[in-house]
């Protein structure tokens, strides 16, 4: 059997045709060659998506870190509330500051802004969010918001600052957090010292992994009061 291609004309090279082993052939080797080719693209396309997911958290990472870095470097230490910094327990990681808004001459007494502004990392959702909590706002309440001397926010009031979500307030810096935590100088919750450590550990799939990619930053800052 062949397959017969007619040319037209008469003679004996008026038909030339290929044999069905050549067709088979000839498939086959397309079929190879493209099998090596997936094959030679497949690493580069891995590679490729590992980059892609790895410059996405990292770019997340330092916009939550920077942002944070910038309002502590901007706040003294005895306005700073911690709720479970090392993210021990099963509950949320809270970051709760005050910010000194200008220093007066000459006394050199700060004055503080009127809002508290608190970095949250929830399990749940894996996300961290930053959110400002205006002085009427009744979460805040009894933290002596009158511009001179804010007091650390306690443990109940930053529970309420995790727990009061407003998705359409709440600025998302990071989605993908595995891991959230924040180390200090200091021990115990009655006293804290800088510098703080932050430790940010994202996870998120790539389309060339069966495990998600990964990627931890770390930073430590000071506050105002401790240049």
């Amino acid at each position: 059997m062949s397959v017969s291609i007619d040319r037209g004309g008469s003679g004996p090279l008026a038909t030339s045709g290929f044999t069905l082993l050549e067709v088979i052939l000839a498939a086959a080797l397309v079929l190879m060659l493209g099998a090596l080719a997936v094959g030679f693209l497949n690493p580069s396309l891995r590679a490729l998506s590992r980059g892609s997911t790895r410059a996405d958290m990292q770019q997340d990472a330092m916009v939550a870190l920077g942002r944070l870095c910038a309002d502590l470097q901007a706040t003294a230490t005895s306005a700073v509330g911690l709720l479970n910094p090392e993210a021990s327990g099963p509950g949320p990681v809270v970051i709760s500051l005050v910010r000194v808004e200008t220093t007066a001459p000459p006394t050199g007494e700060a004055q503080w802004e009127t809002s508290v502004i608190a970095y949250v990392w929830d399990r749940a959702s894996e996300r961290v969010v930053r959110r400002v909590f205006a002085t009427a706002n009744p979460v805040i309440s009894g933290m002596g918001l009158s511009g001179l001397s804010p007091r650390r926010a306690d443990d109940a009031t930053l529970t309420r600052m995790a727990s009061m979500s407003n998705p359409a307030d709440d600025d998302v810096l990071a989605f993908g957090v595995r891991q959230f935590r924040v180390a200090t100088a200091g021990s115990g919750k009655s006293y804290v010292s800088p510098p703080f450590t932050i430790r940010i550990e994202m996870a998120r799939a790539g389309s060339h992994r069966n495990e998600p990619e990964r990627y931890v930053m770390t930073r430590s800052v000071t506050t105002r009061n401790h240049e």
